[in-house]
């Protein structure tokens, strides 16, 4: 019967021994837990900070590239050269507003707004808005829907990203005659 007892006290003593070493695994992630946390929040003010701070000299930037375009007798070296500064700010604008975006889902600020609209006309809105800097790089900017039914989504969100799209592909098209 002794052994029996020796068996059920050593039988014990590991379980005693598991639940320590679980506590002390479960103490462990939870340290982890909180570091992860507090890493992400100085991630996300980063982001913030920086696309900020990005954003500022960028926005001057492209103004004096869109001045220079429009209003300087520029040779056609310069011309073009202006004409890349511009687009590879257009293309920089595009990823900050991406972190933007991507900071404030992290930080939960992000909202949609759903309604019903048509894709059509949101589509044809985002086209007339690329149609200067299109124009400027000698693009031409057609499409062809069919009737599409309407649907319920954020049209600001989506708007923004065929916004994107029409300017990375202008970006991305070679210059036509001007």
């Amino acid at each position: 019967m002794l052994s029996g007892s020796s068996d059920m006290l050593e039988q014990h003593s590991r379980i005693e021994h598991l639940v320590d070493e679980l506590k002390q695994h479960s103490q462990a992630l939870e340290e982890a837990n909180r570091e992860l946390r507090r890493v992400a929040l100085y991630r996300s003010m980063f982001l913030a900070r920086m696309t900020h701070e990005l954003r500022t000299p960028l926005t001057s930037i492209l103004g004096f590239a869109e001045i220079l375009l429009d209003h300087e007798n520029l040779s056609e070296a310069q011309w073009r050269f202006c004409g890349k500064i511009q687009s590879s700010g257009l293309q920089l604008q595009a990823s900050l507003n991406h972190l933007v975006d991507l900071s404030r889902l992290e930080a939960g600020q992000s909202e949609l707004f759903l309604h019903e609209f048509s894709v059509r006309e949101a589509m044809k809105e985002s086209s007339a808005t690329v149609a200067r800097p299109a124009a400027k790089r000698g693009v031409t900017v057609n499409f062809e829907l069919p009737d599409l039914p309407t649907v319920v989504s954020d049209e600001g969100k989506l708007r923004q990203v065929f916004y994107n799209f029409l300017m990375h592909a202008i970006s991305r098209s070679p210059e036509g005659p001007k």
